[in-house]
């Protein structure tokens, strides 16, 4: 998941990269052009990424002027958005991936009953540990062991109340 990035859609507007990622293969079948190619090109209208987040093909959906389609975007977005706070809220075990490099996250203990805050780190040769947030002792020098992870929720903003 990239943060930050954009996908442009109506006149200057915008929306979450990651949100319209995962409806890649529809977008591309109803335009015959990768995501790259199409926000390259301006992105789409609400409409079109109306039938993009709906998983339907362009001809199935009624272009309706009267349809307040920028509405029905946000609706499909605010439910794409809980989607993937519920998906980034899941434990990952370590045997099945291990997070990004030096980035924090929530750590699990197979020996110890409350999570921490910590990192990953890898040195030059590819080996890895995981560490308190600031702290250069591994957790493995703490006779702790950790089974799994998960990313950290964003930050709370003010504007999300």
């Amino acid at each position: 998941m990239e943060k930050g990035k954009k996908f442009p859609v109506g006149k200057g507007e915008s929306i979450d990269w990651n949100l319209i990622e995962q409806h890649r293969g529809q977008a591309e079948e109803n335009h015959g052009q990768s995501l790259e190619r199409l926000a390259e090109r301006g992105g789409l209208s609400w409409y079109e990424l109306y039938c993009v987040l709906s998983d339907t093909k362009w001809t199935k959906v009624k272009l309706d002027p009267k349809t307040d389609w920028k509405k029905l975007c946000k609706e499909i977005l605010k439910y794409e958005r809980i989607k993937q706070e519920r998906e980034n809220a899941k434990w990952i075990l370590v045997e099945e991936r291990l997070p990004e490099n030096n980035k924090n996250i929530l750590v699990s203990f197979e020996n110890f009953p409350h999570p921490d805050v910590g990192r990953y780190e890898t040195d030059k040769d590819g080996n890895g540990s995981f560490y308190p947030v600031n702290d250069d002792t591994s957790y493995i020098e703490y006779d702790m062991f950790v089974n799994a992870w998960m990313p950290l929720p964003e930050p709370y903003r003010e504007s999300e109340k």
